[in-house]
């Protein structure tokens, strides 16, 4: 069934739906530069608590997005709070979440509840993110028009073009959900080449 995101996060608060066999739950506002951060807040990480609890009440496996932009400006990615500094209110949203789970694995859990921290995402039909589809997919059109992809400017001790990033292929993050399905995986996972 189809139900837009407000009406289905309302179901499943009054809890008034069907129970799936598994929740996916890869929806959310990925945009880095958002500043609303009682948008994002809401958005990102109540939606998020509260399609948590209902699957932890329901016994249902939860599988969702976190992000590598919990890590912000750390040059260790390590799934530790260590080394988790989010830059911006998108990282900061995704990175609270990961604090509920933290707390609620120390509890135990009803159910498996993966979180992975996707880097660079991309793949086909992914021209509706506009400005915030992948770093892939701009510089596939930007060489396919200019005959040359525009590198960034150095920062951070890194020379102009010489910055480094992770990329994934969408096929191979679906695999990646299945299999924490599949084995019934719990616990924060890079996502990543």
């Amino acid at each position: 069934d189809y139900f837009d995101k407000a009406e289905f996060i309302e179901l499943v608060r009054a809890g008034k739906i069907t129970k799936p066999e598994a929740v996916f739950h890869e929806g959310a506002c990925s945009d880095t530069m958002e500043l609303d951060g009682r948008y994002m807040m809401e958005n990102n990480y109540r939606y998020t608590v509260d399609l948590f609890r209902w699957c932890q009440r329901e016994r249902i496996p939860f599988i969702y997005a976190s992000s590598a932009a919990t890590y912000g400006a750390s040059s260790i990615f390590k799934e530790d709070v260590r080394y988790e500094k989010p830059l911006n209110v998108y990282g900061y949203s995704k990175y609270l979440f990961d604090q509920v789970l933290r707390r609620e694995m120390q509890y135990g859990l009803r159910a498996p509840v993966a979180g992975l921290r996707y880097f660079n995402v991309y793949g086909p039909h992914e021209q509706h993110k506009g400005r915030m589809a992948s770093v892939a997919y701009h510089q596939f059109f930007q060489y396919r028009a200019e005959g040359k992809v525009k590198l960034f400017e150095g920062c951070l001790g890194y020379a102009n073009g010489a910055q480094m990033r992770d990329f994934v292929y969408v096929d191979d993050v679906v695999e990646v959900n299945f299999f924490c399905l599949d084995k019934e995986i719990t616990g924060i996972y890079n996502c990543g080449t």
